[in-house]
């Protein structure tokens, strides 16, 4: 059996990232595509967020993580693997920007452009920056916001605690919402 599973959605952009790393590295993993399978009771219990990809490995505090930046930084810092993340803080720097900038800014362009044609669904909110109508955007927000709460729980079990609610941007009745149900 192999030391890292890795649960995958063949035809995503930022799953071909943590595929194309784990080869590169040289690292043990088995892949399972969970196409078909997201969004279940038991997919859920190991990835409340209910993205790919997701790996399982021993000794992670839930026994998986998610998202493919954090994947690859958490499998370089753990497999020592300074020629993808180095060490010195300003070379890490260089790479923590281009990660940040695929997730931030790279990505989201590739999913608007390309889950239309694989069939996936938007991201809530999508509305809210185009020309939309003012009811149209009015609508995205809540869905984003059902999205953002509504994940049976988990959100719950991985969401870092605060003292305070953190401030968002967002207006204070959505914050004393959101707050309110962590």
């Amino acid at each position: 059996m192999a030391s890292n599973t890795i649960s995958i959605l063949k035809p995503s952009v930022n799953n071909l990232t943590v595929r194309i790393f784990v080869r590169a590295a040289g690292l043990d993993f088995e892949e399972i595509d969970v196409w078909g399978k997201k969004g279940t009771d038991e997919f859920l219990a190991k990835d409340p967020a209910d993205l790919t990809p997701l790996l399982e490995e021993e000794g992670l505090p839930r026994g998986s993580l998610w998202e493919s930046c954090a994947i690859m930084q958490y499998l370089c810092n753990k497999h020592d693997l300074d020629r993808f993340y180095p060490k010195d803080p300003s070379e890490r720097a260089m790479i923590d920007n281009a990660m940040f900038y695929l997730i931030g800014t790279f990505y989201p362009l590739v999913t608007r452009a390309t889950y239309p044609t694989l069939g996936f669904p938007q991201y809530a909110g999508e509305a809210a920056t185009s020309e939309a109508s003012e009811e149209i955007k009015a609508q995205a927000q809540r869905d984003a916001e059902v999205r953002f709460l509504d994940r049976k729980g988990g959100w719950q079990e991985w969401l870092p605690r605060l003292e305070e609610p953190p401030e968002c941007g967002r207006t204070d009745e959505f914050r004393a919402v959101a707050w309110s149900n962590l």
